[in-house]
C-alpha cells in the first residue's frame, strides 16, 4: 500500500532555504502553528529556521520540544496546525491539522493564497509548550483501563518517541523492555538478531522494532520472526472489530476479509486521503502501509498497535494467526504511457465500464475484482501508471497483470 505524504518536495534534500520558505507558506492561512522534532540536531536546526519563516511573516509559533510524530499530530487538534521534523523521515517534514495529515489540495492551497498578496503583519511571537507528550500518552490511555497483554521487548533508538512508548505502555498496565539501539541509522542487522533471539527465549513475550518518530513499527511474533505487515494489520483490525474502516484502493483481500461485519469505505491510497476520508465519515479505523490507524487520531502509532498486539498475544499465538492466514502474492509494475495524463484518464473511464468483474472501484485509480484477486491501475502522474495485482494463486496474478498491462496498453494507445 502506498503511504505518500504531503511534504513539499518529498525525497529531496530538505535544505535550510526549503524550512524557512515552508514557514512563511504555513504562515499564510494560520495564525499559530505548534512546531516540533524528533531530538536530532539536524532536526532541531530545521525546526528552528521554520520558526523563523513563521515569525517573519507574522504567524505565532509554539515549540512543543522534543516529542514523539503521534504526540506533533494530536497537537494538529489544539493548535489547528502542526509541524513535526524528523530526519528519518522521507521529506523531513510532516504537517497537521486538526482532521490528520495535511493534504495536497491543503498544500495548493496554501500555495495559492501566499505570496505577495499576503496580508502584512507585525512579526510573530515565540512560545513554549511543555505537556504535549503528555497528553498523548492521556489520550491512548482512555479511560485508563489497565490490559493484560504479553510483554513487549522494544527495540529503537532512544528518542522521545522511546521514552513516550516506555511511559504510555506502563501506564496501560503492560510490561515494556526497551532495547536501546546504538545505530542512529536504526535496527543494524546483529541488534535486530538479537532483539529477535531475546523473544525467541523469553517466556509471553513479542517485539517490535520502532522508528525515531514512533510512527512506524514492525511486529516480531513470539517465535521471533517478523510478521508479514498485512496479517499483522489483519489481525489487529480483525480483534478490534471497528463498525466503520477507511481502506486504501491498493488495500489487500486479507485486509477486507478481516472486518467481514464492519462497514468498508475506500479511499485514495496515500496516508493524507485515508485520514481525511476516516474524518469525513467518522470512521471507526483506517489502514495505511505503516499500518492500522485510530479513528480518535488517525495517523501511524507505533506504541498503539504494540498495545493492541499484547492484548491478543495475552490470549493467541501470534505466529499461529498469521500462519492460519492465505497468503496473498502481489506484483507491482511502473508502465509509461504514449498519450496524455488526460487522453489516458479518458480512455480507462470508457474502457472499465464493459469489463466483467466482481467488483470495479474508481476512488484515485481503477481497481477491478476478480473472483481469485483483483488489479488496480492508479491514476496517470507525469505519463505513468502504477500496476498493482494480487491473488493467492501465484499463476492467477500473472494473469491479472498480464490483463491489467494490456488495459494499459490499449488506454495507452488511445485505441
Amino acid at each position: 500500500m502506498s503511504d505518500a505524504t504531503n511534504v513539499p518536495d518529498p525525497g529531496g534534500f530538505f535544505t535550510p532555504e526549503k524550512a524557512v520558505d515552508l514557514g512563511e507558506l504555513l504562515a499564510a492561512d494560520n495564525r499559530k502553528v505548534a512546531v516540533s522534532s524528533d531530538g536530532t540536531d539536524y532536526s532541531r536546526m530545521i525546526k528552528g529556521l521554520v520558526v523563523s519563516g513563521l515569525l517573519s511573516k507574522g504567524a505565532d509559533a509554539v515549540d512543543l520540544g522534543d516529542v514523539s510524530g503521534p504526540a506533533a499530530a494530536l497537537a494538529g487538534r489544539t493548535f489547528g496546525c502542526s509541524v513535526y521534523v524528523s530526519s528519518e523521515l522521507p521529506g523531513v517534514c510532516r504537517l497537521f491539522d486538526g482532521r490528520g495529515p495535511f493534504t495536497q489540495q491543503k498544500m495548493r492551497h496554501l500555495e495559492t493564497i501566499s505570496g505577495d498578496g499576503q496580508e502584512k503583519r507585525e512579526i510573530g511571537i515565540l512560545s513554549r509548550y511543555e505537556t504535549a507528550d503528555r497528553e498523548y500518552i492521556r489520550h491512548i490511555s482512555g479511560s485508563g483501563k489497565q490490559i493484560s497483554g504479553a510483554t513487549v521487548l522494544l527495540g529503537c533508538v532512544q528518542s522521545p518517541a522511546s521514552l513516550a512508548a516506555k511511559k504510555a505502555f506502563a501506564s496501560a498496565g503492560i510490561e515494556c523492555v526497551i532495547l536501546d539501539i546504538e545505530n542512529e541509522g536504526g535496527v543494524s542487522d546483529k541488534e535486530y538478531g538479537c532483539l529477535r533471539k531475546t523473544v525467541s527465549h523469553r517466556d509471553a513475550c513479542i517485539g517490535a522494532e520502532m522508528d525515531r518518530s514512533g510512527f512506524s513499527v514492525t511486529v516480531i511474533n513470539e517465535c521471533g520472526e517478523e510478521m508479514d505487515p498485512s496479517k499483522a494489520a489483519a489481525i489487529a483490525l480483525g480483534y478490534i472489530k471497528p463498525a466503520k474502516t477507511v481502506l486504501p484502493e491498493d488495500c489487500s483481500k486479507l485486509i477486507e476479509d478481516s472486518v467481514p461485519d464492519s462497514e468498508i469505505i475506500f479511499s485514495a491510497p496515500d496516508l493524507p486521503s485515508v485520514a481525511g476520508c476516516m474524518a469525513d465519515n467518522n470512521a471507526d479505523a483506517g489502514v495505511c502501509s505503516a499500518g492500522v490507524l485510530s479513528g480518535d487520531l488517525p495517523v501511524p502509532d507505533a506504541v498503539r498497535t504494540m498495545e493492541i498486539m499484547s492484548e491478543i498475544a495475552n490470549g493467541a499465538n501470534l505466529k499461529k494467526t498469521a500462519d492460519g492466514l492465505p497468503t496473498y502474492r502481489r506484483r507491482v509494475e511502473r508502465i509509461d504511457i504514449q498519450c496524455s495524463d488526460e487522453e489516458f484518464s479518458r480512455c480507462m473511464k470508457q474502457e472499465t465500464p464493459g469489463i466483467k468483474c466482481k467488483r470495479m472501484l474508481h476512488v484515485s485509480g481503477w481497481r477491478i475484482d476478480m473472483d481469485e484477486g483483483w488489479f488496480l491501475v492508479s491514476r496517470p502522474e507525469n505519463g505513468q501508471v502504477l500496476v498493482t495485482a494480487e491473488a493467492e494463486d501465484p499463476a492467477y496474478m500473472v494473469g491479472l497483470m498480464e490483463a491489467a498491462t494490456d488495459l494499459v496498453r490499449r488506454c495507452s494507445e488511445n485505441q
